[in-house]
């Protein structure tokens, strides 16, 4: 049972739409914990997904492999639960893998320019320098997450501005 309740919003036509919720599933494969997301993942749904995936970096020992297969839809704040997961799994000395994603989730990372973030580490070989002469590891992570913020400036900078308005309600969502 989904532990999310779906919650009913108005179209600019007055019609009542039910907006499915997200279903996660975790299980352990040996030192990591794999979540399986089914649904959509926008702002009814991202503090389900933020609290699933922060628990199952803390459970695990080297991270997390996300599969979104089954993920409908993903917006900008299923981005955002998505890239703070990745932060706190990197703070952490983990890493937040996305093994499978749907076409929605590949599209929204792809025209963000943040799928490499997710994707998995490769092993240093022999002839890689895992932090570069003159650089200690917290200022190799401070350098990972400015390039992120960049990433994300220049990707809000290049998506059209939406007509947003504040709803009606005192729930203080907002709708087109």
């Amino acid at each position: 049972m989904p532990d999310h309740k779906p919650s009913p919003q108005r179209t600019s036509a007055g019609a009542l739409v039910v907006r499915p919720w997200l279903e996660s599933t975790t299980s352990t494969v040996g030192d990591r914990t794999v979540v399986a997301l089914r649904g959509e993942i926008d702002m009814d749904t991202e503090q389900s997904l933020h609290l699933a995936l922060h628990d199952a970096l803390d459970r695990s020992t080297t991270g997390a492999d996300l599969d979104l297969s089954a993920v409908r839809f993903c917006d900008c704040s299923g981005l955002n639960v998505l890239l703070g997961a990745r932060r706190y799994a990197v703070t952490h000395r983990k890493t937040l893998i996305l093994q499978t994603a749907g076409r929605a989730t590949e599209t929204l990372l792809a025209l963000t320019g943040t799928r490499h973030l997710f994707n998995p580490v490769r092993a240093p070989g022999p002839s890689d320098d895992v932090v570069p002469a003159g650089y200690s590891e917290p200022e190799m992570t401070a350098r990972d997450l400015h390039a992120e913020a960049e990433e994300l400036q220049r990707a809000v900078a290049t998506q059209p501005t939406t007509d947003l308005k504040p709803a009606a309600s005192s729930s203080g969502r907002w709708v087109r």
